[in-house]
């Protein structure tokens, strides 16, 4: 029942009722206003539902992007194997320099070099701004990895800025005034 008297047709609020006047006095319709309540109620609940499951989604994918493919690490005790470092040369100026197209040949480097630990079955141990610590099973696969780089580095386009950079930098520590080649 309603606590509150309605006027004609009006809202009872407090009582979550509608108030109807039937010519016969007044009574509340109590069924139509908790319909009401339970159908909000389940809109809001399935929205925050659906909300949590977008995020949960978002985060389990963005964390498994982030994983490191642990399948070529090796695990014998003992069993010989290979480590190598990366780093780039002269990068904290390079930084200084060029920071935009610093930003964009880190990600190429980074790409490069990862590429490269799959085709060779490596593995990437850590990565540290824009070094790379890496193992391989035998000497002779970081050997083809550490060659194979090289070529990639050198096919790579990273850019005039950075390219001119180590082109100064090559005809500074030059004996004579040869053309650069790197």
């Amino acid at each position: 029942q309603c606590s509150y008297n309605c006027s004609h047709n009006g809202l009872c609020v407090a009582g979550f009722c509608n108030c109807y006047d039937n010519f016969q006095g007044q009574f509340c319709e109590t069924e139509v206003a908790n319909q009401e309540v339970m159908i909000i109620t389940f809109v809001v609940v399935s929205a925050v539902c659906l909300l949590g499951l977008a995020l949960l989604l978002g985060l389990y994918l963005y964390s498994s992007r982030h994983k490191r493919d642990n399948r070529n690490a090796p695990r014998k005790s003992g069993a010989p194997l290979a480590v190598m470092f990366t780093d780039i040369e002269m990068s904290t100026s390079l930084w200084a320099e060029h920071p935009g197209a610093m930003a964009d040949a880190l990600q190429l480097h980074h790409n490069e070099i990862r590429s490269l630990i799959k085709k060779h079955m490596c593995y990437e141990v850590k990565t540290i701004g824009d070094s790379f610590m890496c193992a391989a099973h035998t000497p002779e696969q970081a050997l083809a990895f550490s060659v194979d780089l090289q070529r990639q580095f050198y096919a790579c386009e990273w850019g005039t800025a950075i390219d001119d950079v180590y082109r100064e930098k090559e005809l500074e520590d030059s004996d004579d005034a040869r053309p650069y080649w790197p």
